[in-house]
């Protein structure tokens, strides 16, 4: 028989955001059909909180259209705040066994949703994970990935609400190493389009998340320089593997930043804790490997957050800028899944955060790379010793 308990929706507008390019008019659907897929079928009160002043262009228009109540306050913390107190109100004047869906990533609900269940009301919430904590998505009956949420809508012709069709633009456009395929990001949608046998490529996963949905926007994609995979990377911090052959994920991680050694034998990321992993793709393929037995191994360990990761280009060396504006430099090792336990050197004198590394490398000079940082400076650093071989300050150098 099914549930005809009825479902009341909050929903945090600024924690739990949508891909730009998203229609706001399938948020509703999106919430419904996901409802409808844990067994729940009955009627929906759905609230949207966001804050007052901050533009969202016609999105809460367009999700006003679908049924949704807006409430404005004045910060975000006001948001979660409103949320909670509104729930728990709620409760006094509601009977189990009605069901609560939190669409939040605010970690302080955690008490609040076991009080829910303690007292007969069925919970599920709904959330981003590079910013939601494992206890709070441990306590509710059900927790959903807000990017699955959102992936699993039918498509809804805004024409049928009165409304225009929204304009979005591509986002990014990286093409393969031998011109083989295409890939193009719009908003959370990655499209791949097979440019040989001239059709779309369908992304396979072996979770229920897929790349085409892949979390929120994707703003990056890379190839490997042989071609046989490509990395893309969300808003949310979520990273994906894929094979450029047969299209299946290969490995999926949470990281703040990415390399690919040159011989594309090893990708390394960096996670929020400031923790360095290394996956190894030699033979990682479907047809060989499983990708579940491919886990990522710890590489190194980083005193503050990894801001940027790249690999020198004869793949020796492994650098990493972090938070605390130095850069380090370690010796790759022959058995990189042992860990890389050699520094070469350590690169200081940014005052800031350091948002790009580029290397110079060819026949003349080996061995240096440029740092750029938000102190407005660029640095010419030389790797073995570390040493500053010379820097420019930008306002200077273009006369502003």
């Amino acid at each position: 028989m099914e549930n005809r308990d009825p479902i009341y929706v909050w929903w945090d507008i600024q924690s739990c955001r949508l891909p730009y390019g998203y229609e706001p008019l399938r948020v509703h659907v999106a919430v419904k059909s996901a409802m409808r897929n844990l067994g729940f079928f009955g009627p929906i009160d759905y609230v949207a909180v966001a804050v007052k002043g901050w533009s969202y262009g016609d999105t809460l228009y367009r999700i006003e259209t679908t049924g949704f109540r807006i409430k404005r306050e004045y910060a975000w913390q006001s948001c979660s705040m409103f949320i909670r107190n509104n729930i728990s109100e709620w409760m006094h004047s509601h009977e189990p066994p009605a069901v609560a869906v939190i669409i939040s990533c605010d970690k302080g609900l955690g008490s609040l949703v076991n009080r829910l269940r303690v007292e007969g009301f069925k919970t599920c919430i709904i959330y981003v994970p590079a910013f939601t904590s494992d206890r709070l998505i441990s306590v509710p009956n059900f927790s959903l990935l807000w990017s699955d949420v959102l992936a699993n809508a039918p498509l809804v012709d805004p024409r049928e609400y009165g409304l225009p069709l929204r304009e979005v633009r591509a986002e990014a456009i990286y093409v393969h190493p031998s011109q083989k395929s295409v890939a193009v990001t719009v908003g959370m949608d990655l499209r791949v389009f097979d440019l040989i046998e001239n059709r779309r490529v369908t992304l396979v996963g072996k979770s229920r998340r897929s790349c085409r949905k892949d979390s929120t926007n994707t703003r990056v994609i890379r190839y490997g320089a042989s071609g046989n995979f490509f990395v893309c990377a969300s808003n949310d911090g979520w990273v994906n593997i894929w094979s450029a052959e047969s299209w299946h994920r290969l490995h999926t991680m949470v990281a703040l930043a990415i390399a690919i050694r040159s011989n594309d034998s090893h990708v390394c990321y960096a996670d929020t804790r400031g923790d360095v992993w290394v996956v190894e793709l030699d033979g990682i393929d479907e047809c060989k490997v499983s990708p579940s037995n491919k886990t990522a191994r710890l590489l190194f360990r980083s005193s503050s957050i990894v801001t940027k990761l790249d690999f020198s280009p004869d793949g020796r060396y492994i650098l990493s800028a972090d938070g605390d504006f130095k850069i380090r430099v370690n010796v790759f090792p022959k058995k990189p899944l042992e860990g890389a336990h050699e520094i070469q050197s350590i690169c200081l004198g940014h005052k800031a955060s350091i948002t790009c590394i580029a290397f110079v490398w060819n026949s003349e000079v080996t061995e240096r790379f440029l740092s750029g940082s938000d102190d407005s400076t660029v640095r010419l650093w030389d790797i073995s010793s570390g040493s500053l071989s010379t820097h420019v300050t930008l306002a200077q150098w273009l006369n502003i």
